[in-house]
């Protein structure tokens, strides 16, 4: 549950024409403070204590931002359905059956009256060669006749000769339909993926944001010490009161930037709030430090596990097999219609109900040829299909010569931020003790306000881009990380398992 934050702020500012505060308007404005303190205390404690800080690693705000994403949240609930749309494609060669009762009441020219009722029931099952066995039970009583029983027994075998027929054909559907749960499993992927890329980037904005911030309370710590000696070296007689003028800008400068910086942190940390989903109200304490190892992974090896692990990759090897089984289809659908089609029934009618016992037997051999003529259809569907398999393949090319470009840009990325975290770590070094110098020369009158004030901003200048190059650099991998699709692997997230768990729970 989200908390108003109150604030009140009491300011006091000289009005036009007013030049001095009598006693009495001391009085009021330090009774109006007081009040706004006691307020101010009251509100607090009716509001609550503030929260307490949360300490969170990368991994634990990568864990809790896939807990409580709205999107993955939806893309699970998607695999529901996506799951239960296979098990009906995997059906297919299930057998059905069917069961019911009839009543039939006819009236012929003769005028005789007949009424019967049953049971009908059939069980069939398709074979992969495209053929179909259907078995069938049928037993009824004519109430006009007696109430004779009858029963039909009997089974029937159909198979395609050459529209519809062979192995590859029939369970084309059912390739699909795994073609389909792959491609799904790859977009749940994608959804982690980009959900775990962006907790990293606003989590490392937090630490960036954290990191100036100290650089600026520090900045301004060393200004304010520079300010204490200025005062002292006046009083000395050693410096010009006037000279006091460019400390006193800096410290102002100073202050300005944590204000900045502040402000940067507090934008920072709603952002990764907003990725987690948590109390606006959180004080979150990344717990991370920037460790920076600079190494350059070997492009071959990074180019090997972008083609095994890459989502749109892998979706792009499934379009080019599913428009080879549309193809397929297609090419079926223009031969003839040719089925061969052999049965037996055994019929018995008796006067007490033997539902087993078989009297006449009826067998029959079919043939059937059906030529389609003028049904341009066919052909439009077999060039579309053709078409399509080679636009897939095409755009498999494309793809395929993206990522080597994208996977090579991130490598050498990689190797440059490398080269300019050494650079930025020795050109803080060296601004350290530059400032550290020119700040003794300073206290022994050999130096200028100027002079360390420009030294301090080069001090500032440095650790900050040490900190952003730093940064910049693990956002570097990350990204690699991302364009080589091994994001989940790199943080020990089995898609596969969480995804059962995760169903299995609802």
């Amino acid at each position: 549950m989200k908390r108003p934050v109150a604030f009140i702020a009491v300011a006091t500012t000289a009005l036009p024409g007013i030049r001095t505060t009598t006693g009495l308007a001391r009085v009021v404005l330090v009774a109006v403070a007081l009040l706004a303190s006691a307020g101010v205390a009251f509100g607090a404690e009716h509001a609550g204590a503030p929260q307490a800080p949360m300490n969170l690693t990368l991994a634990d705000a990568i864990s809790l931002a896939l807990e409580r994403s709205r999107d993955v949240a939806n893309a699970r609930l998607s695999r529901i359905v996506q799951k239960q749309s296979l098990r009906v494609a995997e059906d297919k060669f299930a057998p059905d059956a069917t069961i019911g009762p009839f009543v039939r009441y006819d009236v012929p020219d003769d005028r005789e009256e007949h009424a019967s009722a049953g049971i009908s029931s059939q069980v069939s099952v398709l074979v992969p060669t495209g053929g179909r066995v259907a078995l069938f039970w049928d037993n009824a009583v004519d109430e006009s006749a007696n109430k004779q029983w009858t029963t039909r027994l009997g089974a029937n075998f159909t198979q395609p000769l050459l529209r519809g027929a062979g192995v590859p054909v029939n369970t084309a559907s059912l390739k699909t339909a795994r073609i389909t749960e792959r491609r799904n499993v790859l977009g749940l992927k994608s959804t982690v993926m980009q959900t775990i890329a962006s907790v990293i980037a606003a989590y490392r904005s937090l630490i960036q944001a954290e990191r100036r911030l100290e650089i600026s309370a520090r900045s301004l710590e060393r200004a304010r010490e520079l300010l204490e000696v200025n005062r002292l070296l006046i009083r000395s007689g050693r410096m010009a009161e006037r000279d006091i003028i460019q400390t006193e800008a800096t410290v102002a400068s100073r202050e300005l930037d944590r204000l900045q910086a502040r402000n940067n942190l507090d934008s920072a940390r709603l952002t990764l709030i907003d990725h987690l989903d948590i109390d606006a109200g959180a004080r979150i304490r990344p717990t991370e430090t920037i460790a920076v190892d600079p190494a350059v992974p070997d492009v071959e090896q990074s180019l090997e596990k972008a083609f095994r692990n890459r989502p749109d990759w892998l979706r792009g090897l499934l379009q080019v097999e599913s428009a080879e089984i549309n193809l397929l289809l297609a090419k079926d659908n223009r031969r003839w219609n040719l089925s061969a089609s052999v049965g037996a029934s055994f019929n018995s009618a008796n006067d007490t109900f033997q539902p087993f016992e078989t009297g006449d037997a009826d067998y029959h051999a079919t043939l059937n040829l059906n030529v389609p003529f003028g049904d341009l259809s066919r052909q439009q569907q077999y060039v579309s299909a053709s078409i399509a398999l080679q636009q897939a393949r095409n755009g498999l090319a494309e793809l395929r010569q993206a990522i080597d470009l994208e996977v090579r840009s991130a490598v050498r990325n990689v190797e440059v931020l490398s080269g300019q975290v050494d650079l930025a770590r020795r050109r803080r070094e060296l601004a350290e003790q530059k400032f550290a110098i020119e700040k003794d020369k300073l206290n022994r009158g050999l130096s200028t306000n100027f002079r360390v004030s420009t030294f301090e901003d080069d001090l500032v200048s440095a650790q900050n881009s040490e900190v952003d190059t730093s940064i910049a650099y693990l956002n570097a991998l990350s990204s690699l990380d991302r364009t080589l699709g091994t994001v989940l692997e790199t943080w020990g997230v089995d898609i596969t398992r969480t995804d059962e768990e995760w169903t299995e729970n609802r």
